[in-house]
């Protein structure tokens, strides 16, 4: 997980993520309400665009802040660190996508960091598809590796 994922300005001044070797861009969603808190209770909030990728799912912030003493414009969840994945259907209220994801570099060593994904406009049809798919996938590999070691 990362707090500054490369990211560069289109044309209109957008910024979005930098793409990581080997890595596939599978979707994008704006209208996003994120939140994630960290392993010492430390809550960093934003409205901005998810986009899911092969690698990992990146918030970035439609306007960055400082919360906590840090500038919080953008977060990235990498997939192979990512557990306790779950999509949350609430009788009142927005559908969500939570989980945990360990920490790591600045961070490494230190807890896992909670986060989630709140639709507030919709689009839990396009995006939950896709999120199950990459996590099924996720655990594929990981089976895979664990046959090979063993």
């Amino acid at each position: 997980m990362s707090f500054k994922p490369e990211l560069f300005e289109d044309e209109e001044g957008k910024k979005l993520p930098l793409a990581n070797e080997n890595e596939l861009f599978i979707l994008q969603r704006a209208k996003i309400t994120f939140q994630c808190k960290t392993p010492d209770h430390a809550l960093f909030k934003g409205k901005g665009r998810i986009y899911c990728t092969t690698q990992r799912i990146i918030f970035v912030a439609e306007k960055g802040i400082t919360q906590n003493g840090c500038y919080f414009e953008a977060f990235e969840i990498p997939l192979v660190k990512m557990t306790d994945e779950k999509f949350n259907q609430p009788i009142f209220g927005a559908c969500s996508i939570s989980g945990l994801v360990a920490a790591s570099g600045e961070f490494e060593g230190g807890g896992n960091f909670s986060w989630k994904i709140t639709f507030a406009n919709g689009g839990t049809g396009v995006v939950l598809p896709v999120f199950l798919r990459l996590m099924e996938k996720r655990k594929k590999k990981g089976m895979a590796v664990l046959c090979i070691l063993f």
